[in-house]
């Protein structure tokens, strides 16, 4: 789904020459709105494509399931850029950019956001509180380019605002956040971002730049630490019905061992590990290696290890091609392992060359997978 683009965005200068206007009802259609009514019909029509673009590599009468997602308010991390239109009288907006425009980045349309009804209910409720704060506000006004949401299902709430100015050690900044956090809600964090900068404030645990999340799944629930910055599922609810869907899939795989690639905070290695003997989960980013680590302690797995290793890298591990250092701190021991299935759950590019090699070494495979091209690509 089209979310805000705010990287690269330079905040506009009273004056300039570029505006940003209300969008046109083709335009939201496109970026924001939600056509619930339709919700059916075109769910059948991505079902049918996905079927189509898998039918060379989906086995004769093999099962097809489809799992709906809420069909408004359905997403929990939002971002947006930031358009100042007027310094005197402190006119901003949320803005979204229409991808098809040709035209060079920087001179590109800004279209205001006024309502976003794919973002969920909280998010919505907290859209219309920053936006006034920023606009009431020149300390927080001053210089911020982009503004991303980040809720939960049954948890807290993160609010991210990115400058192009420095913010370290700016004490009124600190204070205009601090109450910007109370004002929104106890459990509500305020992250400010500029160069090499992060200060966060608010929160259930006083500044800790996470949420925490609780999902339901498999007649268990599952609380997540999701940290700013880092991937964490956007759809919670779809997100529930995928591990539901591999926790079916691997149920009865208890005497053997799990290997998970590109395992993120470890949103489907905690559940999983209730059908494994043991699960070995590779991670290559250090926060979310870490955080994964803390998830699993947090739900009481002691049968998983995580381990920073691209998914490359733990190929080199699994066929004893080179040592590495971070297994034997992470207390892996890979001979203890009898590993029958991979989980993957890679980005949009699909797997790189060396984890495709190494799924296809194993009895079982799960993917779940947010391109059905590159998935197509990788089961050819």
């Amino acid at each position: 789904m089209p979310k805000g683009k705010g990287g690269g965005v330079k905040s506009a200068r009273p004056g300039g020459s570029i505006k940003s206007r209300p969008m046109t009802p083709e335009e939201a259609q496109k970026l924001c709105l939600c056509d619930a009514a339709r919700y059916g019909e075109l769910l059948e029509a991505k079902t049918a494509g996905v079927k189509a673009l898998l039918a060379d590599t989906m086995p004769a009468g093999a099962p097809f399931a489809v799992y709906e997602s809420p069909p408004t308010e359905f997403r929990q991390r939002c971002n947006f850029a930031l358009w100042h239109e007027s310094e005197a009288d402190g006119t901003i907006h949320y803005v979204m950019y229409d991808p098809a425009e040709d035209a060079p980045h920087g001179n590109r349309t800004p279209l205001r956001v006024d309502t976003f009804p794919r973002g969920c209910a909280r998010t919505q409720t907290l859209m219309v509180g920053v936006l006034a704060a920023l606009r009431r506000d020149a300390v927080l006004r001053d210089k911020v380019r982009e503004c991303r949401f980040h809720t939960t299902l049954r948890g807290g709430a993160l609010v991210l605002l990115a400058y192009n100015r420095p913010i370290n050690g700016d004490a009124a900044w600190k204070e205009r956040a601090t109450a910007l956090a109370r004002e929104l809600g106890e459990d509500v964090v305020v992250v400010g971002r500029s160069a090499k900068v992060r200060v966060s404030v608010g929160g259930d645990e006083e500044g800790a730049p996470l949420v925490r999340e609780t999902l339901e799944s498999g007649g268990r629930e599952t609380t997540l630490a999701q940290l700013e910055g880092e991937f964490s599922q956007p759809n919670g609810r779809v997100c529930e019905k995928m591990v539901g869907w591999a926790l079916e899939r691997t149920a009865g795989s208890g005497e053997r061992d799990l290997l998970e690639l590109y395992c993120g905070n470890g949103n489907f290695t905690v559940p999983l590990s209730h059908n494994f003997r043991q699960v070995l989960a590779t991670e290559v980013s250090k926060p979310n290696c870490e955080n994964a680590r803390q998830n699993a302690a947090a739900n009481g797995r002691d049968n998983v290890k995580l381990a920073r290793l691209s998914a490359a890298e733990a190929a080199q591990a699994l066929a004893k091609a080179r040592q590495f250092k971070r297994l034997e701190e992470a207390g892996v021991d890979l001979s203890t392992y009898d590993l029958s299935t991979v989980f993957v759950d890679p980005p949009r590019a699909g797997l790189e060359p060396a984890a495709l090699g190494l799924a296809r070494t194993f009895d079982s495979i799960v993917y779940v997978s947010c391109n059905p091209e590159t998935l197509a690509d990788d089961l050819a």
